[in-house]
Formats: structure tokens, C-alpha cells, sequence
């Protein structure tokens, strides 16, 4: 069979890696330890996606989403997900078996996610350091987000781990 491809360019969160209770978590005690209202689990399908900062202004009531207050929030948010990214995630079944049947066919793997680069790098290491990733990129400064299309460009030409 020939292949008609040459590489696989994936989203990290919600596509590869079940990561939607260890977010929800994260950002429910900070904002409990804010005094806001929390979000039940299913809720976070809907606030996640567009980065950090468009759910830390999300998960906020409205009349609290100042940039001062999603600041204050993503600070400790921030902290929190850091020590806590790795308590439930898991890689959804079928993607090891995937991965390696992609590989054996020749593709080149890739991973662009909205989640900060620095995370997006752990990640991948933590959970899928058995395949080798030709580019690990997350979001990063002067780089759009998704559905932008310049983070896969970028990606298709650059060295494949960017300094954070």
C-alpha cells in the first residue's frame, strides 16, 4: 500500500491524551481557593481548547473576569496543573496501537496543542515516549493559536522542540 502521506500532525488534549479530569481538577481548586464556583467535569469539554487563558476566563463568573482576576488565576492555576497533570490523564485506548501502526508505514509524528509549550513537552514525554515526535510544539509567544494555521506551518519546518 502506498502511502499518500507523509507525516500525522496531532492535537495533544482531547485527541491522543484523556486529559479533561486532570484539567477540570486543577482549575476547580483554584478557583474554589478563589471563592468562585466550580464547574462539574463534563462542563470543561466546553471550556477548554482555545489555552489557559481563554479558560481561566471562562471558568470565571462574568463579573469576575477582569485581567486582573484571570491573572490572579491562572498564576495558581498554573502551579496547581503543574503538580497535578499526570493524576487521571491517560492516553485514550487504541493510540499506542495507532501510533505504532503509523510508523510502521514511514509518517512522521507530530503534536501542536494550545496547552503551554512547557506542559505539552511533559506530556508527550510522560505518556508517549515510546514513539519518536519529529515536532513537539505547544503554544508559545508570537505564535497563534489553533485553528490559526501557522503553528502547523511552523511546524512542518521547524527543529522540532522549540526552547520555551
Amino acid at each position: 500500500m502506498t502511502n499518500h502521506f507523509k507525516a500525522a500532525l496531532f492535537d495533544l488534549d482531547g485527541t491522543l491524551l484523556d486529559s479533561l479530569r486532570d484539567l477540570a481538577d486543577s482549575m476547580n481548586r483554584v478557583l474554589t481557593q478563589f471563592g468562585h464556583p466550580t464547574h462539574p467535569i463534563e462542563s470543561y469539554r466546553y471550556l477548554v481548547g482555545e489555552g489557559v487563558v481563554v479558560l481561566a476566563t471562562r471558568a470565571l463568573p462574568e463579573n469576575h473576569r477582569t485581567g486582573n482576576e484571570v491573572e490572579n488565576l491562572l498564576a495558581e492555576y498554573r502551579k496547581d496543573y503543574a503538580a497535578n497533570w499526570n493524576i487521571h490523564s491517560r492516553p485514550y485506548d487504541g493510540i499506542a496501537e495507532m501510533l505504532d501502526a503509523l510508523v510502521a508505514r514511514g509518517l512522521k509524528l507530530g503534536i501542536l496543542s494550545n496547552k503551554p509549550h512547557a506542559l505539552t513537552v511533559q506530556c508527550v514525554e510522560g505518556y508517549f515516549s515510546n514513539w519518536n515526535f519529529d515536532c513537539i510544539f505547544g503554544q508559545r509567544e508570537n505564535v497563534p493559536r489553533k485553528p490559526d494555521p501557522a503553528g502547523a506551518f511552523r511546524s512542518s519546518r521547524g527543529d522540532g522542540r522549540e526552547a520555551v
